[in-house]
């Protein structure tokens, strides 16, 4: 009966071993996508933002205000007579921090000037045009997207007299609101900068 007890307690503490290695086998694995997600987003974002910056005639906004640097939660630039905007909204409640992407049209109504004060407006919808998100939006395996102060102000613009504008994107990308607070805890928000001049 002795050496029963024995051979169950052993199998038990195995048990157990093999059960912790397992699961953290799984965490380790579950960080690691987590991070090649997080990177690759940020990246894929970065290159379609600067693409659509470098080829741009003019940037509508950030809105210029004199010399200087202008920040702000939306990014409008013009090539040919057609507008891209971009827009970062921040997390709220259940919906992780994301970038989107559209392309606004002035509308037969609307006269210039309130085309381009609306389109600068983050919260301005444009009815002709319907955004994509441009960052994996799924709030357990996707990402959020934050400036360094938790908001959304990630486009700066520098704008001097006799030069070209100049751009700067700065976010963070940290795993998306739903995601599993093992994992999320583990890692750290990813920044990404750049900064690109209109050619």
């Amino acid at each position: 009966m002795a050496e029963l007890l024995v051979v169950v307690g052993v199998v038990a503490v195995m048990g157990l071993i093999i059960t912790e290695v397992f699961s953290r086998s799984l965490k380790g694995g579950n960080k690691s996508q987590t991070i090649a997600s997080i990177k690759q987003n940020g990246q894929a974002s970065v290159e379609l933002m600067d693409k659509t910056l470098r080829g741009a005639d003019q940037v509508i906004c950030p809105v210029k205000v004199g010399d200087g640097l202008q920040t702000s939660d939306t990014l409008v630039v013009v090539k040919d007579g057609k507008y891209s905007r971009f827009r970062c909204q921040i997390a709220s409640g259940t919906a992780s921090g994301q970038i989107k992407q559209d392309s606004p049209t002035i509308q037969p109504n609307q006269d210039q000037n309130s085309f381009l004060t609306n389109v600068c407006d983050v919260a301005y919808d444009d009815p002709g045009s319907s955004a994509q998100a441009i960052t994996d939006t799924n709030t357990k395996s996707g990402v959020s997207v934050s400036d360094s102060s938790g908001n959304c102000t990630i486009f700066t613009r520098n704008k001097k007299s006799g030069f070209k504008d100049t751009v700067t994107i700065k976010f963070n990308l940290s795993p998306g609101v739903s995601a599993p607070s093992a994992i999320a805890g583990q890692i750290d928000a990813v920044k990404f900068t750049t900064t690109i001049g209109l050619r």
